[in-house]
């Protein structure tokens, strides 16, 4: 049953163009953010939360800055992504199922 909701959610967020856009995005900022960082423009200087030009791009505060970065980026994207999940249990009328049905701890 789960791997059949998996796929179903799968195809459906592949349909959307919020899924594709926010792809872009992501790889985007991060194609840009890595080049900067590792010294393909040369007029650019990128300083993320503290790093200084002395500061390696692989080094290990390099990578945990840009982690983090990525990550609160992520943090915003995710409230659309459940958004609309939670609008079509209710758009659907599945929600009194959803909430009324017992799941054991396992299942959960």
């Amino acid at each position: 049953m789960f791997a059949h909701l998996l796929v179903q959610e799968v195809q459906h967020r592949l349909r959307q163009l919020s899924t594709h856009v926010y792809f872009a995005i992501f790889f985007g900022v991060s194609f840009l953010l890595m080049n900067a960082l590792g010294g393909a423009f040369t007029d650019a200087n990128i300083t993320i939360f503290g790093m200084g030009p002395n500061t390696h791009a692989n080094s290990p505060f390099a990578i945990n800055a840009t982690t983090l970065f990525v990550s609160l980026l992520g943090l915003m994207i995710t409230a659309p992504f459940m958004g609309q999940s939670v609008y079509r249990d209710y758009d659907s009328g599945i929600h009194p199922l959803v909430f009324s049905t017992p799941v054991s701890k396992a299942q959960y």
